[in-house]
């Protein structure tokens, strides 16, 4: 093989892993190093293809020639360092970053590896401040925002977490990862609309992202279809109370917030993925007919709350329509969430799993807090004897309300 042979290959191997094919990548690779088994960037672009197929041994093992080849280059200590994340061996991975950053103190991304070296070995501290300094380095690399935002992210920095996505965005508006992580975020804080933009311009870019995916089911079951449980709870709470004229507008103030935050978020979603949200709508018929159910007992309660008389005593019959109200909405929550994805491509085998279990604890800590916000209610409208006065009272409300608040905040997903 001569030289401009051996130069075309490794071009078109750099080439196939920019374009993501990493197999045909290593094709031309093995077939160069069958000529020159110990060239250095050679091995570095095999375990560059190696760590693509999520091949963690063999990306170690082609990262360990290259280190044994050229000794002073630090690109192979950089895979080297990378293949030792993923193997989890994270003292191995501190000291063949820290090798790198010896060898090139300039370069942003040993420091990035560093930094989530750090973290693992439970020095969160060191790992941010080594993020902190990988974009002190590269200030205009995408790829050192993105970095730090994932392990701010990782340590529960939300806000911060935010900053870096955002500061990653500006740099490189396409960047799918950020535009993912961003949206996971957004749907953390319930502001659904934002989440189905973000998720809308990577699945239109990658209809078969398997991130955006997830977070793309997240939103419609978690997002939407936890908090139409949320104004169900609060609709059918607040019509116990409709024999006084002044509550009919709070029953209908959760509603039509819904429906407008539904209808936002339609608008925001891609045309593809509003098929899509039909597909999920039509294939969850149980769900939709449990949400039905709810919706029928609100109203019920709503009916016989405006046929009392604001002097009278709640009659026992009323806890009938309380109870079935609780019970549709516990069945409705607790039913295991849809996991058939009608998709034009196979699931990957290498996508995060669905949040089916996180989709109905979201939905009992929502029902959980219908359940508080209707007993504060009941609690300041007909006290009993044991709350009368201002200082239980008081405490009632304000133990109810930080309860509401801890329990609407939605729990984590896996990243």
């Amino acid at each position: 093989m001569t030289v401009g042979t051996g130069a075309a290959r490794l071009a078109r191997a750099r080439a196939l892993l920019d374009v993501g094919r990493p197999r045909a990548a290593r094709r031309e690779i093995t077939a160069f190093l069958a000529q020159e088994p110990h060239h250095h960037e050679a091995l570095c672009l095999l375990a560059r293809a190696e760590g693509s197929l999520r091949d963690g041994p063999a990306m170690l093992d082609a990262a360990g020639r290259a280190v044994e080849a050229d000794p002073g280059h630090q690109y192979g200590h950089i895979m080297l360092a990378t293949a030792n994340l993923r193997l989890e061996d994270w003292p191995a991975a501190r000291a063949a970053a820290l090798e790198a950053i010896r060898l090139g103190p300039d370069e942003w991304l040993p420091h990035t590896i560093l930094a989530w070296a750090e973290l693992r070995l439970i020095h969160p501290l060191t790992a941010l401040r080594t993020a902190a300094r990988a974009v002190r380095l590269a200030p205009q690399e995408a790829g050192a925002h993105y970095m730090r935002g994932t392990l701010l992210d990782t340590v529960g920095l939300h806000r911060k977490a935010r900053r870096s996505y955002r500061h990653t965005l500006a740099i490189d508006p396409q960047h799918s990862a950020a535009l993912v992580r961003l949206a996971r975020l957004e749907i953390l804080r319930n502001r659904l609309p934002a989440a189905a933009a973000h998720l809308s311009a990577v699945l239109s870019a990658s209809p078969t992202d398997p991130a955006a995916r997830t977070q793309l089911d997240r939103l419609l079951q978690s997002g939407l279809g936890g908090s139409a449980l949320e104004a169900v709870w609060i609709a059918g709470a607040l019509g116990l109370f409709t024999m006084y004229p002044w509550m009919w507008p709070a029953v209908a103030l959760a509603p039509a917030l819904w429906c407008v935050r539904a209808a936002r978020t339609w608008r925001a979603l891609a045309p593809g993925l509003r098929t899509y949200a039909r597909q999920l709508l039509h294939t969850s018929r149980t769900r939709v007919a449990l949400l039905a159910a709810c919706v029928l007992t609100a109203v019920t309660l709503t009916v016989c709350g405006s046929l009392q008389d604001p002097g009278a005593t709640v009659p026992a019959w009323l806890l009938l329509p309380i109870a079935a109200h609780a019970l549709t909405l516990l069945a409705a929550v607790t039913v295991p969430a849809i996991t058939t994805r009608r998709t034009a491509a196979p699931r990957s085998t290498t996508a995060p799993p669905r949040p089916t279990g996180r989709t109905a604890e979201w939905g009992v800590r929502r029902a959980a807090a219908g359940a508080m916000f209707a007993f504060g209610l009941w609690m300041l409208l007909d006290p009993p004897s044991w709350a009368s006065g201002h200082t239980p009272g008081i405490a009632a409300a304000a133990a109810t309300l930080a309860g509401i608040r801890v329990l609407m905040r939605p729990p984590e997903d896996p990243q």
